[in-house]
C-alpha cells in the first residue's frame, strides 16, 4: 500500500475549511519558492565550480605555451600530445561551465514564467507583468549568448581533434617502414616457423583517420550552420521585442523593423543552408586536391625521369667542346 501526503487526501476529501485550503495552498507555494532558491543556488555552486577548474586548465595550457616558445619546436617534438590533451581538457571544461551557466539561466527563466502565471488581475499585477516580460527578454538574450557560446566550444573541441588527427596522418604518411630479407635466423636455414600476424597496413591507418576526419568536419559544419540559425533567432527576437515596445507606446512601428523582421525569418534558413554547402564545397575541395598531391607522389617515385625529344642548347663551353662541320663542296 502507498503512503500518501495527509494534506493531499485532505484537499481531496474536501474535509477542511476554506481558511485551512488557503493556508496549506501560500504553505505550498513558499516550500516551491525555497526548492526553486535551492536548485539555483546548487546551479551557482556548479558555475563557480567548472569556473575554478576552467582557470586551473587554461593556466595549464598557457604554461605549456611559454614553455614551448622557451625550448623551440625541436625539442617540443615529444611534448606535441600532451599539449593537445591539454588544449582538449580545456576546451572541454570551458564547454561544460558555458552548459552549466545555461542550465542555470533557464532555470530562472522558468521561475519567472511560473510567476508570470500565478499573477491575477489589477494593475499592479500589470505592472509586475511587464517588469517579468522584461526580465524575460533579458535572460533571454543571456541565453542566446550562452548557446553561441556552447557552440563556440563545441567547435573548439572539434578544431583540436582534428588538428591532432591531421597531425597523426601526417606522421603515417611520413614514416619510412624498412622491410628484412629474412626477419630470424630461422628463416635464413629454411626452417620455417609458426606465422605471425601481419601487423595493421599503414594505408588502413590512414584510411581510418581520412574518416574521421572528413566526420568531425562535417560535424563542425553542422555547428556553424546552428550558430548562424541562433544568430537569427536572436535577431528575431530583437526585432519583435522593439514592435511590442513601440505598440505599448502607441507610435506607428518602423517599416525598416518590419523588414528586418521578415528579412530575417526568411534568411535565416537560406543562409544557415548555404553555409552548410559551402562548407561542404571546401572539404570535398580539400579531398581532390590531397588525392592529386598522394597521386603525384606516387607517381613521382615510381616512373622514370622523362627524356625530353629536342636537346638543350648548347652552352658556349659545349660549342667548344663540339667539332664543327665544314659545309659539303
Amino acid at each position: 500500500m502507498t503512503s500518501c501526503d495527509p494534506h493531499q487526501i485532505s484537499l481531496e476529501t474536501e474535509r477542511l475549511g476554506p481558511r485551512r485550503v488557503e493556508g496549506l495552498r501560500k504553505e505550498d507555494e513558499e516550500w516551491q519558492r525555497k526548492a526553486h532558491a535551492a536548485v539555483l543556488s546548487i546551479q551557482d555552486l556548479t558555475v563557480k565550480f567548472f569556473e575554478t577548474t576552467t582557470r586551473a586548465q587554461k593556466a595549464l595550457h598557457e604554461r605549456m605555451r611559454a614553455d614551448q616558445k622557451k625550448f623551440g619546436n625541436s625539442a617540443w617534438a615529444a611534448a606535441v600530445e600532451r599539449m593537445e590533451r591539454l588544449q582538449y581538457a580545456a576546451s572541454k571544461e570551458t564547454l561544460q561551465l558555458m552548459r552549466a551557466k545555461e542550465v542555470c539561466l533557464e532555470q530562472r527563466k522558468h521561475g519567472l514564467k511560473e510567476e508570470m502565471q500565478s499573477l491575477r488581475g489589477g494593475e499592479d499585477a500589470l505592472l509586475r507583468l511587464d517588469q517579468l516580460e522584461e526580465l524575460c527578454y533579458e535572460l533571454q538574450l543571456q541565453l542566446y549568448g550562452v548557446q553561441a557560446e556552447v557552440l563556440r566550444c563545441e567547435e573548439l573541441l572539434l578544431t583540436a581533434q582534428l588538428q591532432s588527427l591531421r597531425r597523426q596522418t601526417t606522421e603515417r604518411q611520413d614514416e619510412v617502414v624498412y622491410y628484412d630479407a629474412f626477419e630470424s635466423p630461422d628463416a635464413m636455414k629454411g626452417e620455417e616457423g609458426p606465422a605471425a600476424p601481419t601487423p595493421p597496413l599503414r594505408d588502413e591507418e590512414i584510411v581510418v583517420l581520412q574518416q574521421r576526419t572528413r566526420q568531425l568536419e562535417a560535424r563542425r559544419g553542422r555547428i556553424t550552420a546552428k550558430r548562424v540559425y541562433l544568430k537569427n533567432k536572436k535577431e528575431i527576437c530583437i526585432v519583435n521585442h522593439n514592435q511590442k515596445i513601440e505598440q505599448r507606446q502607441g507610435g506607428p512601428v518602423p517599416l525598416q523593423t518590419l523588414q528586418q523582421g521578415e528579412d530575417a525569418e526568411e534568411d535565416g534558413d537560406a543562409s544557415s543552408s548555404a553555409r552548410v554547402s559551402q562548407d561542404r564545397q571546401r572539404t570535398l575541395d580539400r579531398l581532390r586536391s590531397l588525392k592529386q598531391v598522394r597521386r603525384s607522389h606516387i607517381r613521382g617515385r615510381s616512373a622514370p625521369p622523362p627524356k625530353s625529344a629536342v636537346d638543350p642548347p648548347l652552352t658556349p663551353v659545349s660549342r667548344l667542346l663540339v667539332p664543327s662541320v665544314s659545309p659539303a663542296r
